[in-house]
């Protein structure tokens, strides 16, 4: 007569060759696994570092307590030629210009690229104002068109163009004349800005050099910028940090 199992002692089932197997792939698949978790890990990580490292080059911590003054004078935008997806560029060229110099993925910046995008949309501003969009490290070309900064789009590479030696911190435009000084700096989202710019060429394009500029706006703060010599007043609109976010 067979014998029946003591019921004290655990039974061992389903043992044999075959569930063997399938602990030795399950534990295959458990560290392969575990590999791709963090390799991607690692990947993202990465990514978020690199943008943390090119978004902190212009970011700037205001105080909380004090404002900078306004800056007056008329800086020199240093000359040189940036890329771009169409080619190289001179910036700035040798006639009064408007550029905007901004950052893909500044969280800060996203009113006045909302309020860039309606007025190029619109047409609110002179047909004959040239445009030079920089921004600042590089932009997906998808975005530039989205916002209306596609046209004549440059990078400027680590910022030693132009949003270092004019300390910029957030989505900027500036106006500049023909021999390059900065007569004059804003934001599209800040009250009056069509009819400041529109005025402003209007000046520079009668005189491009020597007429004074008059045309007024808000005060500003400007991360990083000295006050040259007041021959030019430019008044331009308070300034944030130019931060990223994904």
């Amino acid at each position: 007569m067979r014998e029946l199992p003591d019921p004290k002692e655990p039974v061992a089932l389903f043992e044999g060759p075959s569930v063997r197997m399938f602990r030795g792939w399950a534990l295959v698949a458990l560290i392969f696994g575990s590999v791709c978790t963090g390799a991607l890990l690692h990947a993202g990580v990465r990514e978020l570092y690199e943008e943390y490292q090119r978004g902190r080059a212009i970011r700037a911590e205001p105080s909380a307590t004090t404002t900078a003054p306004a800056v007056r004078g008329s800086p020199t935008l240093p000359a040189g030629v940036l890329e771009g997806p169409g080619g190289p560029v001179r910036v700035p060229p040798n006639e009064p210009v408007l550029i905007n110099v901004w950052l893909e993925g500044c969280r800060d910046c996203m009113p006045a690229f909302e309020a860039w995008r309606a007025i190029n949309g619109e047409r609110r501003l002179r047909p004959d104002i040239p445009i030079i969009n920089v921004a600042y490290g590089s932009a997906s070309l998808s975005f530039a068109e989205a916002y209306g900064l596609r046209s004549r789009l440059v990078f400027d590479r680590g910022g030693s163009a132009v949003v270092g030696p004019l300390g910029i911190g957030t989505f900027t435009t500036l106006i500049v004349d023909s021999a390059g000084n900065v007569r004059m700096r804003d934001r599209p989202d800040a009250p009056g800005f069509v009819d400041r710019v529109n005025a402003a060429f209007t000046i520079l394009q009668s005189a491009p050099s020597a007429r004074p500029m008059t045309t007024s706006g808000p005060s500003s703060t400007t991360a990083g910028a000295q006050a040259p010599s007041a021959t030019i007043g430019i008044d331009a609109p308070s300034e944030v940090p130019m931060t990223t976010e994904r």
